[in-house]
């Protein structure tokens, strides 16, 4: 099964949703952001799988993920990742 996402009425939804990896409201989601989350919900994430995932979603290489950057990996097909 495939969901498809409306960009046009679910932007808004990812939006609030950012802020939830974002919680030193930095506009942005570092590797320490994502530690905290894996660590919330009990996951063993080594520190080299948690950079893969910052810079898989990285597109303009900061070695941060705005929220544009958020919402395009969110959103991206799965076969896209491999």
């Amino acid at each position: 099964m495939t969901y498809k996402i409306n960009p046009a009425s679910d932007k808004g939804s990812f939006r609030k949703i950012f802020p939830l990896y974002d919680d030193e409201k930095t506009d942005h989601i570092s590797v320490k952001n994502l530690r905290r989350v894996a660590m919330d919900l009990g996951e063993d994430i080594t520190e080299e799988e948690l950079q893969e995932m910052i810079d898989r979603a990285d597109l303009d290489k900061d070695g941060l993920v705005n929220f544009e950057e958020f919402y395009t990996i969110i959103t991206r097909p799965i076969k896209e990742w491999f």
